[in-house]
């Protein structure tokens, strides 16, 4: 008596596979006549496969390595074996994530080009990290989970974007807004209003107030007689300071900072 002869067709053996269910397809022969011809998938139960001398079989997975059984049973009761090995990968579906550190979130700056770094991670792997700025590519980003990048930025605000991809290409991103504001050159300007020049007074201590602007805003407005030490006044945009004269002419001169110091 002769054992019929089973053969799986498709998949290959030690295949790789990226759908749950797929369709195992093969042959079987016999000299006699094949009756039968049934398919096990790891541990599950023997089920009848649609045809007999060609045949298939459609195949339920699991995640990682399947064993695939296929059994052929003759007319007299002979049976004969073939199996092969599947691996089952199901198709990545998660995006990576990926989170901008520095600078933060509503940084405001001088310079227009700012160093931006950051992380990422994802369920399998981290293929890029690039970044946009106002929606514009600015850069690729050296180094994927640990990643950083040099970018320049227009006046006013800019929107920089961190975009990172894994290997299936799904896409995680993170967003923050940079201000760059050019470096303020212009000086305050700084008046005394009183006493005016020249006054004479007829006290040792006197108030000495006036009127300071910028177009970025005062710091601090600070008072100095007869070049002795700079004692600040109170107030920024009208200020006022108490100081002491020393008998005879005495130079007083008003000094305003502004936020750009």
């Amino acid at each position: 008596m002769t054992e019929p002869v089973p053969i799986i067709t498709y998949p290959a053996d030690g295949a790789e596979v990226a759908t749950q269910v797929i369709t195992v397809t093969g042959t079987a022969s016999d000299d006699v006549g094949v009756n039968l011809v049934e398919v096990k998938v790891n541990t599950q139960s023997w089920l009848p496969a649609t045809g007999t001398t060609s045949w298939s079989f459609d195949a339920t997975l699991s995640k990682g390595e399947n064993t695939i059984q296929v059994v052929a049973v003759d007319t007299l009761g002979n049976d004969g074996y073939d199996q092969i090995t599947v691996t089952y990968t199901p198709p990545d579906e998660s995006a990576p994530e990926v989170h901008i550190q520095s600078p933060s979130d509503g940084s405001q700056v001088s310079d227009p080009q700012i160093f931006v770094s950051g992380t990422a991670s994802d369920d399998i792997k981290v293929e890029s990290v690039y970044i946009y700025v106002n929606g514009n590519f600015a850069a690729t980003a050296s180094g994927t989970t640990s990643w950083s990048a040099t970018v320049d930025l227009i006046e006013g605000t800019n929107v920089v974007e961190a975009r990172a991809y894994d290997l299936a290409s799904n896409l995680g991103t993170d967003s923050i807004t940079v201000t760059y504001k050019l470096p303020d050159s212009e000086v305050p300007v700084v008046a005394i209003t009183s006493p005016e020049h020249n006054d004479e007074v007829f006290v040792e201590q006197i108030t000495v107030s006036g009127t300071a602007s910028d177009n970025e805003g005062i710091e601090k407005v600070e008072v100095q007689v007869n070049g002795g030490s700079w004692a600040q006044a109170s107030g920024t945009d009208m200020w006022s300071a108490t100081i002491s004269l020393a008998p005879d002419e005495n130079t007083i001169v008003a000094r305003a900072t502004d936020l750009s110091s």
